[in-house]
């Protein structure tokens, strides 16, 4: 039993998940670039202050075998920041990945939807 096909709908519908898929693929991307934006930042801001920290431990006579792990707990937190913003840019690379995958998988329909219609 052979089920009739209304190929001009599903174009529409294909153009339109496309069209979707292509905001949400520029939505990905300027996230990724405000993500990797805050990264450079909390790398900056983590690099200083454990510049800093090191040198008032050696100026404050500290140990050298200490200076390393006292500095990291010093700045915990500037890394958990720069951790967590690593994790924005990967998650959005995921997202964009992700994204382009569904464009190629729409553009695939469209172009069986367009072989169908010349058969027909």
């Amino acid at each position: 039993m052979s089920k009739e096909y209304d190929l001009g709908q599903i174009n529409s519908q294909a153009h339109n998940l496309l069209g979707r898929a292509q905001t949400d693929l520029s939505t990905a991307i300027e996230a990724y670039g405000l993500a990797s934006d805050e990264f450079a930042e909390c790398e900056q801001r983590l690099r200083k202050a454990r510049e800093t920290a090191i040198t008032r431990l050696r100026e404050e006579k500290m140990p050298v075998t200490l200076i390393l792990d006292i500095v990291k707990g010093m700045t915990s937190e500037l890394k958990r920041d720069s951790m967590k913003a690593e994790g924005r840019i990967k998650k959005a690379s995921h997202m964009i990945r992700a994204i382009e995958h569904r464009i190629n998988s729409v553009k695939f329909l469209g172009r069986r939807i367009d072989d169908a219609a010349n058969r027909s």
